[in-house]
């Protein structure tokens, strides 16, 4: 879902790079630097709530519907899903339309044109029905696929977005990029709406939300969640930053490479990512190294 590229240091890392304005750049398609204006992403939010809740109202209606014809059938004891049954309703009917119109000799129409009465009745049901149900579905399928790109878009927003400008991922974090870092926890959070109806991204840890320290029942700020996840997984020792590191990649004040811990970290990150390139390298690292 990250669908940019982090701008590239001197030394062509991804590092976090600000405009004039102090919006973050990051790099399109195109290889063009394009700010990332947080401001007017998270005006966009409410539209897209709005819009997703126009298209599950009409799906509603719709279904609303379709229902009465189903509750019409239901009645009749008409199975709506089978074929059989509804074949069934529509022979009942043409008796039923046969007995009214031989019950007095009086009738208007002829016995011909009731017959043909009955076959435009039985056949603008049935296509009214067929119709009803191909239009349903095409919907059903159209609200669906936008409520997913709507929810993904949410989802980049609010979460995807936080793993790149986050200090604790930058700086206590042993992690190539924000882009590595999003791929390992990024499962770990939703996007929910807070006491007063706002959209925030919420940490979970082993199904159960994550609260911040202290606070009963308050739900941790993004930093503080991502750091819990990195605590308690089972690679904390690799995926942390011991105190005074300058981070993934960095030399030690003796110049020598980081120990055997960073680059472990920095496998299971590419790894992650399905990084082929980057995995081989590092194995190759952790090799030479344990040969020293």
């Amino acid at each position: 879902m990250f669908k940019y590229k982090m701008v590239k240091d001197a030394e062509g890392k991804d590092c976090v790079a600000l405009n004039e304005k102090g919006m973050i750049l990051l790099i399109d398609d195109d290889g063009k630097e394009a700010p990332l204006d947080a401001l007017h992403l998270r005006t966009q939010i409410p539209e897209l709530r709005t819009e997703a809740k126009k298209h599950r109202e009409a799906k509603e209606a719709f279904k609303a519907k379709l229902d009465k014809i189903g509750a019409f059938l239901s009645e009749n004891q008409v199975d709506f899903e089978s074929d059989d049954s509804i074949n069934e309703f529509f022979s009942k009917a043409k008796t039923a339309i046969d007995t009214v119109a031989n019950l007095s000799e009086k009738q208007v129409l002829s016995a011909q044109d009731v017959e043909k009465l009955k076959e435009q009745i039985s056949a603008n049901f049935k296509k009214q029905i067929e119709t009803l149900t191909k239009t349903h579905e095409k919907e059903k399928g159209e609200l669906t696929g936008k409520l997913s790109q709507h929810e993904s878009r949410i989802y980049d927003l609010l979460v995807t977005s936080q793993f790149a400008t986050s200090e604790t991922v930058k700086k206590k974090l042993n992690f190539p990029n924000a882009k590595a870092a999003a791929a390992y926890f990024g499962n770990n959070f939703k996007v929910e709406e807070d006491e007063n109806g706002n959209l925030i991204p919420v940490g979970y840890h082993k199904g159960e939300k994550i609260f911040t320290v202290g606070k009963m029942g308050i739900v941790a700020p993004f930093d503080e969640a991502v750091l819990y996840l990195a605590e308690n997984d089972p690679d904390a020792d690799s995926l942390i930053l011991a105190e005074g590191r300058a981070g993934s990649g960095a030399q030690n004040q003796n110049g020598n490479q980081p120990p055997s811990g960073s680059l472990q970290a920095q496998l299971l990150a590419a790894q992650k990512t399905g990084d082929l390139t980057t995995t081989i390298a590092i194995k190759r690292k952790i090799s030479a190294a344990a040969q020293k």
